[in-house]
Order: C-alpha cells, then sequence, then structure tokens
C-alpha cells in the first residue's frame, strides 16, 4: 500500500484522480490549498 497522502483514504484519492482537470479545478474552490497542492503533483 503505497500514498505520499496517508491522511486521506485510497478511495478518495481515486475519486479526485478519476474526477478529471474539470471537476479538480473546480474542486480547488473547496478544498483547502495545501491538500490541492498534494493532490495536483
Amino acid at each position: 500500500m503505497t500514498g505520499s497522502v496517508p491522511e486521506m483514504p485510497d478511495d478518495l484519492i481515486k475519486f479526485l484522480n478519476d474526477a478529471g482537470p474539470l471537476e479538480r479545478q473546480v474542486d480547488k474552490e473547496l478544498t483547502s490549498s495545501k491538500v490541492y497542492e498534494t493532490l495536483k503533483d
């Protein structure tokens, strides 16, 4: 089990990744900058 963001469940990371760039752009408005910066790497 590999994860650079252990405080986030794998299913949540998968969901965010599957959402695609458009959803990610919208989510940036609702997500803390720290979490977003980690996700977009």
